[in-house]
């Protein structure tokens, strides 16, 4: 169901979705009673890849996502009751190991500058222990530590090893706030991922009666959000690959939390 659920979702992403239509619609197109509905696909997918691709259009999907939740600063670090608060949970994937490259090239875009985050968090806080969730089909529960990516990961840029935990046993969100619930019961934590993921993950969290801290990360889209007609941000009224991933990636949390909903993980708003 894993892997069905993650096969069939892609298909409602920008890029799959607007290729599917503009497929169907070049076939129908192709025969005489097809024709005109043939091109009125068509015509629709160039239409949806425009304005998938639009930063306006990006800007107002992600947008809602990345500002639910304010960056932890140093006002924010300030203000929290550290004799409460030692527990970290970085939302860090991982991956096996290749020893032959450097590990701050096995880590993903996302989940390294996640770590960073967390790691600059265990700063402020020494005493804090550092819990590495995500696990998946390429995370092998057996090995070692030291095998794992995102350990070494921050191992590499000063934390000390007694002060990590890895949770590798989850596969998806839902599954992080399940595991998560039997490891820290209602004892106050900080949760860092990234600032689109930010919602679905307190959501289910809170769901669990957990207690997180929200402290997001890996922001695709400045704040606030501006559009001109400047000459130097005069390209932002045209199409481009990077919108149309901001846009893959706002659809795939609304999907998250869509299906949350659904599957009663979540509470209806």
């Amino acid at each position: 169901m894993f892997f069905l659920r993650k096969a069939l979702s892609r298909l409602l992403f920008p890029l799959p979705l607007t290729l599917l239509v503009l497929v169907v619609g070049i076939a129908l197109s192709w025969s005489k009673r097809g024709e005109k509905p043939g091109k009125a696909l068509s015509l629709l997918g160039v239409g949806l890849l425009f304005v998938f691709s639009w930063p306006v259009t990006s800007t107002a999907l992600l947008y809602p996502l990345e500002s639910r939740y304010p960056a932890l600063g140093p006002a924010q670090l300030a203000a929290l009751d550290w004799d409460q608060v030692n527990t970290i949970v970085v939302y860090a994937g991982c991956g096996m190991m290749v020893e032959s490259r450097p590990v701050t090239k096995q880590v993903g875009d996302s989940g390294a500058i996640r770590l960073i985050e967390g790691i600059r968090l265990y700063q402020v806080c020494p005493a804090c222990t550092l819990i590495l969730s995500g696990g998946g089909p390429g995370c092998d529960l057996n090995a070692p530590y030291e095998r794992l990516t995102n350990y070494r990961y921050a191992v590499a840029l000063g934390v000390a090893p007694e002060d990590i935990v890895i949770e590798r046993a989850s596969w998806d969100t839902a599954d992080q706030a399940r595991i998560l619930r039997d490891m820290l019961d209602e004892e106050p934590f900080i949760l860092v991922t990234s600032a689109s993921h930010m919602p679905r993950s307190m959501a289910l969290l809170r769901a669990q009666g957990l207690d997180p801290i929200a402290a997001p990360t890996d922001y695709a889209i400045e704040s606030p959000p501006s559009i001109g007609w400047d000459a130097p941000r005069i390209h932002r009224l045209y199409p481009d690959a990077r919108s149309l991933w901001r846009s893959e990636r706002a659809v795939y949390e609304y999907l998250g939390l869509f299906w949350a909903r659904v599957t009663g993980r979540l509470s209806a708003p």
